[in-house]
């Protein structure tokens, strides 16, 4: 006799691994059910086997594509370079800190997508705003705005590259401003914040994620990763405004001649060149980074130095991606630190 539970896993098409884990599963249901002693009808009961079998087939089917689904799709979050993974626990980062100044090392908060079978994620941000680079090149750029919509496709070796920057502008402005202002005494809505993502899978699922972050008084960010429904009350989702950022004075750039005459020894050189190519490290393979060239002279890479590091020791290099060596122009990468004794840190790079 044919096996009528075979036949339903041999209409559907999930690979031959994920038919052989359902059918194992479901049987093994199946033959724990035969062991209840069955109920006894008359005769003329006998359609009830039939709609018993009809009601089982259903189950069994949609089990089936229920765990199929839930196979071929997935999504995680982690930070940028520490490749720490943010979940429900909460994680303190220390890839950025901002003082009670309002001047910020590194970057609080930078973060990507790992999972599989994501079409695309509408990302909105409560209070600050939110900066989206595609190290591969293929989709956009935005800078400084509070919602955008991301697609991710087939390509999953692809997320990771796609970083979404956390930009908490306004607490920047609030403590560079007033100078009396500490981050333990800034109001709530400049110390937390949401980043409520929207995510749609290929096979029509849904799910919606949100990030809360928070500033500690130690300038480190604390962030923990939770389910969210979104509600009427949610306007930053629903009806984002751009809010204009609040009025900055100018920087000052720095003279050429301030850092001519920068003098390194091969060891300090080497030591930013390590830095440099860290950096370098989460560009995609198709744009790895093949040289790195140290530059006596920084004159006329003056306009990229801001006046955070007006009194910093400066260096500055070329660095070559690998299609476009040696024919095309190269990026350039600024490092900067406060004395010999720090580390050395990335403060711009580019073309």
């Amino acid at each position: 006799m044919s096996d009528p539970i075979k036949g339903v896993f041999e209409s559907i098409t999930p690979t031959e691994q994920q038919k052989a884990k359902m059918y194992r599963e479901i049987m093994n249901s199946h033959k724990k059910s035969q062991n209840i002693e069955p109920i006894r009808y008359r005769k003329r009961g006998g359609w009830l086997k039939y709609l018993a079998a009809s009601v089982f087939v259903i189950l069994v089917s949609t089990y089936a594509f229920t765990l199929l689904n839930k196979e071929n799709t997935a999504f995680a979050l982690y930070a940028y370079e520490t490749n720490t993974e943010l979940t429900s626990t909460g994680a303190e980062l220390s890839t950025g800190m901002i003082d009670d100044s309002g001047s910020m090392k590194g970057n609080l908060l930078q973060f990507s997508v790992k999972g599989k079978n994501i079409e695309d994620i509408r990302f909105s941000v409560k209070h600050q705003y939110m900066d989206f680079t595609d190290w591969t090149e293929n989709r956009p750029s935005h800078s400084m705005e509070k919602q955008f919509t991301i697609a991710y496709g087939d390509r999953s070796s692809d997320y990771e590259y796609l970083v979404v920057d956390w930009k908490p502008e306004l607490t920047i402005r609030e403590l560079t401003d007033h100078s009396n202002r500490t981050i333990a005494g800034l109001a709530e809505q400049l110390r937390s914040d949401i980043i409520v993502m929207e995510i749609a899978f290929t096979n029509g699922t849904t799910a919606t994620k949100a990030l809360y972050v928070t500033i500690q008084t130690n300038g480190k960010v604390m962030v923990k990763l939770q389910d969210y429904s979104v509600t009427d009350n949610d306007f930053f989702i629903l009806k984002p405004s751009q809010v204009p950022l609040p009025i900055r004075k100018p920087e000052k750039v720095i003279e050429p001649n301030e850092y001519a005459d920068a003098k390194y020894s091969e060891v300090e050189i080497q030591t930013a060149e390590k830095v440099a190519h860290k950096y370098y490290a989460k560009f995609p393979k198709d744009r790895e980074i093949v040289k790195i060239n140290y530059m006596k002279d920084v004159k006329h890479l003056s306009s990229f130095i801001s006046d955070e590091y007006k009194n910093w020791q400066i260096i500055a290099f070329e660095a070559y991606e690998k299609s476009m060596y040696p024919d095309a122009a190269a990026r350039h990468i600024v490092l900067a630190r406060e004395d010999a004794s720090k580390e050395w840190i990335v403060i711009n790079e580019g073309y």
